[in-house]
């Protein structure tokens, strides 16, 4: 964020047209970026065609860039510039690392105490960064999993890396929509409150 408002304009109003500037910007990359990964995809192999699954799985999938930016703009008022590109470097890779465990935890043999506070601390991980889980859900909408385990075994306890039963439920979609919500008001709050 910068250090100096120039033009005497009202705070609020500074950082929501900055943040709607960079949403934009990154929900129009996301969408060029989803369509090319179709694309590439569609020439290797088939993918369902279902036009209500795919702008779902767009939506989620675009449902990433106002919740990371909402969450840098707020760690841009806290930290300075090394201190956020860190914070949110972490933060996302704890997600992921909590939906990497999630994964492979099922097929360790673990037993079920150990198995209980492996899934309390990844679904901590998920709740502090919902990135991982969104993408999650977002892979279930593209494929409609949710069909396709009626007719097919959606066991694969061979190669954990591809196990999607741990599709994250609508209830957590809403989450990481309040979630990127109070983030962005901490955000605004703290940045009216920052000396600049």
């Amino acid at each position: 964020m910068q250090a100096l408002l120039p033009r005497p304009l009202p705070r609020w109003k500074w950082y929501l047209g900055r943040w709607l500037g960079y949403v934009t910007l990154g929900l129009l990359y996301a969408l060029l970026l989803f369509t090319a990964i179709l694309l590439i995809a569609d020439a290797h192999a088939p993918i369902p065609r279902d036009g209500a699954a795919l702008v779902k799985a767009f939506l989620l999938f675009g449902s990433l860039v106002p919740l990371l930016i909402s969450l840098s703009m707020l760690g841009s008022g806290l930290f300075s510039a090394v201190g956020n590109g860190v914070f949110m470097t972490m933060l996302y890779g704890a997600g992921w690392l909590g939906g990497m465990i999630d994964k492979l935890s099922g097929p360790l043999g673990l037993k079920e105490e150990a198995l209980n506070t492996l899934h309390n601390l990844t679904g901590i991980m998920s709740l502090l960064m919902p990135a991982d889980a969104l993408q999650r859900k977002m892979t279930a909408e593209l494929f409609s999993l949710d069909e396709l385990s009626g007719i097919v075994s959606m066991n694969f306890s061979s190669f954990p890396l591809m196990d999607i039963n741990s599709v994250p439920s609508n209830s957590f979609i809403i989450y990481g929509a309040l979630y990127a919500v109070v983030v962005f008001t901490m955000g605004l709050l703290r940045f009216q409150r920052k000396d600049v």
